[in-house]
């Protein structure tokens, strides 16, 4: 969030310094140095968000400070933080655009290969295609943490924590018949 912003303002600095109007520093039909510059801007600012939340998730589970805290209290907090990331995700989307604007170059590849498909397009469909891009690749993110998230609960079964570790999966005990070798 911060890199883009960064990169963003960095690149409008740039470009005012080096000649008047906007898009004067754009090169037209997305060079090499261009693309280059998107992915290694994609791959630090993914392992850079990744590091932060894993830290901060870290941080907050070492700390215990929700530990036993009122199920409406966690929700209330879940919420919190959907609505923070949502509200960095539309900064997020706002310096990128810029960015794509001012220079060609992106902090996500997907939006920035959006924006060049639509090339020839109106202004609007080239945010929108971009903007969509740059979503779509922060949902497929996701999805592995709630693809891998283990189901504990069912609407016949409250949640609990899990008794036995996935290599212990057969039953501790057996039926009598069943343990003894005997046919009943």
């Amino acid at each position: 969030m911060f890199a883009c912003r960064f990169i963003a303002a960095s690149a409008a600095r740039s470009a005012a310094a080096k000649a008047p109007g906007r898009g004067s520093l754009r090169l037209r039909g997305g060079g090499a140095g261009q693309w280059l510059a998107t992915l290694a801007a994609t791959a630090v600012s993914t392992y850079a968000l990744d590091l932060i939340a894993t830290t901060a998730g870290v941080a907050l589970a070492a700390s215990q400070i929700l530990g036993g805290a009122d199920h409406g209290l966690l929700l209330a907090f879940l919420v919190s933080t959907y609505v923070t990331w949502a509200a960095g995700l539309r900064l997020n989307l706002a310096a990128n655009w810029t960015l794509l604007e001012e220079t060609g170059t992106s902090t996500n590849a997907f939006s920035k290969a959006a924006y060049e498909l639509l090339r020839r397009g109106s202004r609007r469909a080239r945010r929108i295609a971009s903007a969509l891009g740059y979503v779509a690749t922060e949902v497929v993110k996701e999805v592995p943490y709630y693809a891998a998230r283990p189901e504990r609960c069912s609407s016949r079964t409250p949640c609990r924590p899990p008794t036995r570790s996935c290599s212990s999966a057969a039953p501790t005990s057996a039926p009598r018949a069943m343990s003894t070798g005997s046919r009943a």
